[in-house]
C-alpha cells in the first residue's frame, strides 16, 4: 500500500474525493436525462448519431453502382463500399422507398400490403 492509504487521514481524504467524483458523475447523468427529455419535445428529434450521407447521395450512388464497379462508385461518390451494400441489401428487402407508400408482409398468409406511411407510424409509435 502507498502512504495514502496507510493513514487514517489519508483514507479519510481519499474516502471524500470518491465520494465527491460519483456526485458528480451522477450530475452529469442528470443533466443528461433532462436535456433528453427536452429535446425529445422537438418533433425532428432523431436520437443517435446522424446520418452522413442523404438519401438522395445514397440512390445517386446506387444509380452508379449499376455501371460502375463498388471500387469506382466509392472514389466517385466518397460512400464506403459497406455502406453501399447494406444500402443495397435494404432496397433488395424492401425497407427503403422513396415513395409515399411502404410494403410490408402480414402475418398468417395475408401477403403484402401497401399502406400510407403515417398510417404505419401510428399503428407502430
Amino acid at each position: 500500500m502507498g502512504l495514502v492509504e496507510d493513514t487514517s487521514m489519508g483514507r479519510l481524504i481519499l474516502r471524500m474525493l470518491s465520494t465527491i467524483a460519483e456526485f458528480d458523475r451522477d450530475m452529469i447523468v442528470e443533466r443528461l436525462a433532462e436535456g433528453k427529455t427536452i429535446a425529445k419535445q422537438n418533433p425532428d428529434f432523431r436520437e443517435g448519431r446522424p446520418k452522413k450521407f442523404t438519401k438522395n447521395q445514397v440512390a445517386h450512388a446506387l444509380q452508379l453502382l449499376e455501371t460502375n464497379s463498388y471500387t469506382q462508385v466509392e472514389v466517385i461518390s466518397g460512400i464506403f463500399k459497406s455502406t453501399l451494400i447494406r444500402a443495397k441489401r435494404e432496397v433488395a428487402k424492401g425497407e427503403v422507398n422513396n415513395g409515399k407508400e411502404i410494403t410490408f408482409r402480414l402475418s398468417k398468409g395475408f401477403g403484402d400490403q401497401k399502406v400510407n406511411r403515417m398510417a404505419v407510424k401510428r399503428i407502430f409509435v
